[in-house]
Parts: C-alpha cells; structure tokens; sequence
C-alpha cells in the first residue's frame, strides 16, 4: 500500500491533518509520521462532527527519500500545529519536487509530498510500503 492508498481511503484524504512528529530510520529506510488526520463531516449538522480528528502512525518502510524543504514563512512564536495536506508527486511533477528524485523510483516508487501550511514548504518523500495504525483505539483502552 502507498501513501496515495492511504488518501484515497481517508473521508478527506491527507486534507488539513496536523503533523504531530517524525521519525526516519535511515539505515532501516523507515519512517513514522505521528498525525491527526482529520475525519470530521464538513457539512453536518453535529458541529461535534465537523471537527474530527483520528490520532495515528502511519509507517513507512522502503524508504527511497525523505526531503524536508526549509520554511519559507518562520515565525518567532511557537508553532501550535502545523496543518497539512498531501498528494501524489506524479500528480504535481513540475511544480512540486525540484528534486530530480522521482527518476530514481519510478511510477511504482510512492512518491508522494506533504505541503506545510504554516512553513508554505514541502515534505517530499517516497515509500513503497504505508500502513496507517489508528492510534485511538489503544488510548481508549
């Protein structure tokens, strides 16, 4: 499963999540993204609803790369949250990864980017392997 599988399978996809941390392995070419992604109903009328969060991990293996772009926007306060949206790099090939890194995995490679609203950069990444492990049922516990 791909990052992009993940997406398809979220109610909003990767759509204003908050990126709570990360983790790279890179001798093991692993990844943990700690996230809440955002579940919540748009348009109903349980306000409750509109503002659903699911706290998860979402691990990568067979990491290829894993780019942070500085941020264009730094502030001096402290970041409360730093709201993301996702989408496939194919997707956005000449606008999104000036990287040439997407010629070394390929269309099967899992490419993928993580735009940061409050940094106005990107996360470019490619992993061939993405599961997402609700985080929510074991603090319910």
């Amino acid at each position: 499963m791909f990052l992009q599988d993940i997406e398809n399978e979220l109610p909003n996809g990767f759509h204003d999540s908050v990126l709570l941390g990360i983790q790279i392995d890179f001798l093991q070419k692993k990844a943990l993204l700690r996230m809440n992604i955002w579940v919540g109903d748009s348009i109903s009328e349980d306000e409750s609803r509109r503002e659903e969060y699911l706290l998860v991990d979402i691990q990568l293996k067979e990491v290829s790369y894993f780019i942070i772009e500085p941020p264009k926007r730094i502030s001096n306060e402290p970041e409360k949250e730093l709201l993301v949206d996702g989408g496939s790099s194919y997707e956005k090939l000449n606008t999104s990864c000036p990287y040439h890194c997407l010629e070394s995995t390929g269309q099967d490679g899992g490419a993928y980017w993580f735009y940061v609203h409050q940094w106005n950069s990107f996360i470019h990444l490619a992993a061939r392997d993405a599961k997402i492990l609700d985080l929510s049922e074991s603090l319910d516990a």
